[in-house]
This record gives structure tokens, sequence and C-alpha cells, in this order.
């Protein structure tokens, strides 16, 4: 009876040893928060750190064009967080009339932790603001014009130059040049004209999304 005593304070002992050198296991925690401030290249989104777990080396958000997204997506890297709470990626460099996927992330090394996977659509892009050059070195079958490229948009301006017809307000459909793609100030030369005859000439360019903006329209009469 003694020994049996004996043998059940031993065990409990033992136990009572094991849990007090047992930690509890602490996970790394973090959730998705809202996104704000939507433009048309850029945009900013909140997360929160729940729990540090055993340390964590980096956070930020991470998202892409399609579902599912992970570390290896795009993403911010906002380094060690000082404690658990609140944080906001800034997203930059984004396309215009685009749907994102989105997700707050923690790290350890080579264990990660993710928040809920949540998506936005950027601001579809606008016009491109351009304005016309006054006509100048008018001859009888030349003429000297350009624009100035004040914005793109929101996306890439892909074509610019000047489009000329003997009616108001001509359009890409019309006659033009090809001037390059840079934002300010270009020059192009009308060509080709007819001599003793009244044209129309406005800038243009042409963004990424397809959109074209015109400057004011310009009007003159070759020699």
């Amino acid at each position: 009876m003694f020994n049996r005593k004996l043998i059940l304070l031993f065990l409990l002992s033992g136990l009572i040893f094991f849990s007090e050198c047992t930690k509890p296991v602490k996970e790394m925690m973090v959730s998705t928060g809202v996104v704000t401030d939507i433009q048309i290249n850029s945009a900013e989104v909140t997360g929160l750190i729940i729990d540090l777990g055993e340390g964590i080396t980096e956070h930020g958000h991470c998202y892409a064009k399609s579902p599912n997204v992970s570390y290896t997506s795009l993403k911010t890297s906002l380094g060690v967080p000082g404690d658990t709470g609140l944080f906001i990626s800034e997203l930059h460099d984004l396309a215009g009339g685009t749907t994102y996927y989105i997700k707050a992330y923690v790290k350890n090394g080579n264990e990660y932790a993710y928040g809920k996977e949540k998506y936005f659509s950027t601001n579809e892009p606008s016009l491109p603001v351009i304005s016309t050059t006054k006509i100048s070195e008018i001859t009888q079958t030349t003429a000297l014009s350009g624009g100035n490229i004040s914005s793109d948009g929101g996306a890439p301006v892909t074509a610019s130059g000047v489009c000329w017809a003997t009616k108001a307000n001509p359009t890409i459909d019309n006659s033009i040049t090809t001037d390059g793609t840079s934002f300010g100030s270009f020059s192009s030369i009308l060509t080709g004209l007819s001599a003793n005859t009244k044209y129309h000439v406005r800038a243009y360019a042409t963004n990424s999304a397809g959109k074209t903006g015109y400057g004011d329209n310009e009007s003159f009469t070759t020699l």
C-alpha cells in the first residue's frame, strides 16, 4: 500500500513539473484591414498584428491581379514590428481600372501567417491633358506646330503628335504626326499641305488605356 502511494506521488509530482516547464505555444496572427484612398495608380491598406508569436521579422501586405496571393507576389515590406497593433501599407505603381487581391502577412524565417484575402479595384484612367502649340513657320506646303503634355490621365502615354484637317477639331482619324511619348513639350512639322488653304490643327495624346485627349483647335492658312 505504501509503495502504491509513493508511486502515485511520484507520478503527480512529475506531471506538475512537466506542466510548469512546458510553455504555451504562441502563433503569429495577423488580420487584413481595409483599402482606402484608392486612386488610379495607388491605394492605402491597413493591417492588424494580433499576436507576435515567437517573434516577427517582417510584416506588410502582398498583392496581385489574381487570387491566392502569397509572399512571392508583389508586396510591401515594413520590417520588424515594434508591437501588436495597426499598420498601413502604401501601394504604388498600380494599373488603372484593375482589380487587385490583397492579404496582410507576417513572417519569421520560413514561417508565414496571412490575413483574409480581400480585393479592390483602382480607378479608371482619364483622358490625357495636352495643349496645342501656336502655328508658325507657315509656307505653301508646310507649317510648324506641336503640343505640351501635362498629364497622362493615369496611364502611360503611347502616342502623341498633332492632327490636322480642313475642318475644325480634327482627330487622329485625320492626318497626324507621331512625336513620342514623353511628358512636356514637343514640336511637329506638318507636311504635304496645299497652298492657299485654311487648316485646323489640334495636338493629341493617347494613353495605354486607349483614351485620347486633344488640345485646343488652332487654324492657319498656307501661303
